[in-house]
């Protein structure tokens, strides 16, 4: 057996979520045209609105696209052809999070980990973090704990989590020990 854990966004989820933005960008530059031809509206809104939500879906492809490789030596992240790897002392930001009181999160925990000094805990949850505020989407990564009856869960409560980067939160917890790897929090 390796002495790894690779974790990777659940595809389908990832594909789908990208599909949306393509065509909410498709849209909103036949919005600005049109408005542009129609009503001789001027056109500069529409495109800086559009440029921001090109921005925003660069950020998406980033922060869902990654494969994040964890060994002994430390955290690998991979997207399409760039690869970064990290010790583990390098990396500057190693969390336990507990959302077990959150009203909106059906995840009950993750870990964050950047090669900066990032983020305060728990102000804003790690996937929004990544995906908005973050100023290194591509460095910093986190991995929720994977919940048992996932699906069933989601039906009944009517939360909201999107099915992302997830791992047994026991074997993150046996690898993180044997490797000697020191996580501040919970």
């Amino acid at each position: 057996m390796e002495d790894k854990i690779i974790v990777k966004y659940e595809k389908e989820t990832y594909f789908m979520l990208q599909g949306v933005f393509i065509l909410s960008i498709i849209g909103l530059t036949w919005l600005a045209i049109k408005a542009y031809q129609v009503a001789g509206l001027d056109v500069w809104p529409g495109l800086i609105g559009l440029a921001a939500l090109c921005y925003l879906e660069i950020r998406h492809f980033i922060t869902m696209g990654k494969i994040i490789t964890l060994t002994p030596e430390g955290c690998t992240i991979k997207l399409f052809c760039w690869k970064k790897s990290y010790t583990w002392d390098q990396m500057k930001t190693k969390q336990w999070e507990d959302y077990s009181n959150s009203l909106t999160r059906i995840y009950q925990g993750g870990v964050f980990l950047s090669p900066y000094r990032e983020r305060e805990k728990f102000i804003i949850y790690p996937d929004k973090y990544c995906l908005l505020l973050s100023p290194h989407p591509f460095a910093s990564v986190y991995i929720f704990f994977k919940v048992p009856g996932e699906e069933e869960i989601r039906k009944k409560s009517g939360k909201e989590d999107i099915p992302g980067y997830e791992a047994d939160e026991k074997e993150l917890r046996e690898k993180f020990t044997k490797w000697g790897v020191e996580m501040d929090g919970v």
